[in-house]
């Protein structure tokens, strides 16, 4: 009787356990069902435009267009908005935010590829994006009906006409959309099979598109950055208005870099005040600006764009500054952060958005101003130097200045040319400078004002150089400066022609630092041997 019992009870407890178990397999598969779309999803198509409060399309929490500069009526945040709003009809809130490019419209089809998102094909469905290249930008809409013939009726958004809402009817492979587009495909956002439900408004159509321009339509600029911080080193890329840097661990920004992308006629230049040497020569399109290894804080950086379009847009940033926090949003060329306190930048945010458009509140800024300055300090109008050099296999180095080294240590590298050019000079004058060049020896007439002084493609090394001020400038400051030489190392400072470095012992320059101090200050530092001279030992 015990085992009989054992072997019911056994068999009851099996059946009950298969039982719950197809239970969870159809509960899961009716939940991969939902967030999938087989099974029923609905589908609504929109006929009319959206209302201005509709947040989808409106609401910069929802809408990322609208929150970068770039929203209605512009044809990628009618479709992201549309999106949003078909996938919370479909599946819910719980859905969330639709996984769609966030740049310019010719770039929604391969993103949605590469990041593999969403299904995609060349045949509509109901709900789809459809996606098209051309005219710089490309264009986006969204498939609101399958007709009988093969053709679908379409909505979107027209930046160039100020229209939110439009429809058109075009054929299923998107080819006659408008001249100089090439359809790409559709970004499916649904399943094949949905349920359709009544539409949202009545049809409103706009089919005349002689007055169109598609390249009114401005394109999305997308900004790129990363810092160097404090015993961290360099950071990972952040882009349009995330944070660079850190908050709360008391870590100096040490240089930066940041370019821009989305659109060809835009780039970007950038200063930054270091610790000691005051502001940079600008640096441009993802050069760094700042020091590696110096343990020199960043204290203020200026950011504007450059390019045929610049004017178009606005380039916005905060910097969080030693003891201020976050500061205000400055724009196009104002210094950020401060100059005269000794104060550190920790962080900042960095984004391009549409002229005259407003860059997004937030709620942890400290100060109104994006700049503060003590009533003493005229260090943003300050005259420096910027200076170059051509390096044995590096080529050209980037822009350093006012006492920042140029070229390198420990690698056993030639100095083949350099260029030097004068900064925010007060005064009418200009630098020049001569190089002794293996070989060659002291060129025969000085450069001046950023002209090449050496040789390229010639494996010439650099021996020694003069460097001089003319004009009114040379009557108001000193120009000193020190090179690092093979085998001797950091020679003294010499100042206002006189000769650095050394002849007839063949040895090459591999660095140099040049600084500009108003007439009569001290030196830099000690200008005992500035240069050595084999004929006079």
């Amino acid at each position: 009787m015990k085992q009989h019992s054992f072997r019911k009870i056994l068999v009851t407890a099996l059946a009950v356990f298969m039982i719950l178990g197809n239970l969870g397999i159809e509960a899961r598969a009716a939940e991969t069902d939902s967030q999938t779309g087989s099974g029923n999803v609905v589908f609504a198509p929109r006929l009319e435009a959206p209302a201005m409060d509709n947040k989808y399309y409106y609401d910069g929490e929802y809408n990322l267009f609208e929150k970068f500069g770039f929203g209605m009526p512009n044809c990628t945040a009618y479709a992201y908005g549309r999106a949003y709003e078909i996938l919370v009809t479909a599946y819910g809130e719980k859905v969330g935010a639709p996984k769609l490019s966030r740049y310019n419209a010719c770039t929604f089809y391969t993103y949605n590829i590469e990041n593999n998102c969403y299904e995609y094909g060349s045949t509509p469905r109901l709900g789809a994006i459809a996606c098209w290249s051309g005219h710089g930008a490309g264009h986006v809409a969204v498939v609101e009906q399958i007709n009988d013939d093969g053709t679908v009726l379409i909505s979107e958004a027209s930046s160039s006409k100020k229209v939110h809402y439009r429809t058109k009817t075009i054929k299923g492979d998107g080819s006659d959309y408008a001249s100089g587009y090439s359809f790409q495909g559709y970004v499916y956002l649904l399943p094949e099979q949905v349920t359709v439900t009544d539409p949202i408004g009545d049809p409103e159509t706009d089919d005349d598109y002689s007055g169109y321009d598609p390249e009114d339509d401005l394109a999305i600029v997308s900004v790129s950055y990363r810092t160097h911080v404090q015993s961290k080193g360099w950071l990972d890329f952040v882009e349009d208005g995330e944070m660079a840097g850190t908050t709360g661990e008391k870590k100096r920004l040490e240089g930066i870099e940041i370019k821009v992308s989305g659109n060809d006629k835009v780039g970007i230049r950038y200063t930054t005040h270091v610790q000691t040497y005051g502001w940079q020569p600008w640096s441009m399109d993802g050069e760094m600006s700042g020091t590696e290894g110096e343990a020199k804080r960043l204290e203020a950086i200026r950011i504007e764009l450059t390019g045929q379009d610049k004017d178009l847009y606005d380039v916005c940033y905060r910097v969080h500054a030693e003891t201020y926090g976050w500061m205000g949003w400055v724009k196009n060329g104002e210094p950020a952060g401060t100059a005269g306190y000794a104060k550190r930048l920790e962080g900042i945010e960095i984004l391009v958005i549409k002229k005259g458009k407003t860059p997004p509140e937030r709620s942890d800024q400290m100060t109104e101003e994006g700049y503060c300055a003590a009533e003493t300090d005229t260090d943003v109008y300050q005259a420096g130097v910027n200076y170059k050099t051509h390096v044995q296999t590096y080529g050209w180095k980037p822009w350093s200045g006012n006492g920042i080294k140029s070229g390198t240590e420990g690698e056993a590298k030639r100095m083949e040319a350099v260029s030097i050019k004068l900064m925010n000079q007060p005064v009418s004058g200009s630098v020049e400078y001569l190089s002794h060049v293996q070989t060659y020896g002291w060129e025969s007439e000085w450069n001046e004002d950023g002209a090449i002084s050496g040789t390229e493609g010639e494996a010439k090394r650099l021996e020694a150089i003069r460097i001089r001020l003319t004009g009114e400038m040379e009557e108001n400051y000193d120009i000193y400066y020190r090179v690092h030489v093979q085998s001797f190392g950091w020679m003294d400072w010499a100042a206002n022609g006189e000769p650095a470095g050394s002849a007839g012992y063949a040895k090459r320059l591999e660095a140099i630092e040049i600084v500009l101090v108003e007439k009569g200050s001290p030196a830099p530092g000690n200008t005992s041997v500035p240069f050595k001279d084999a004929t006079e030992e």
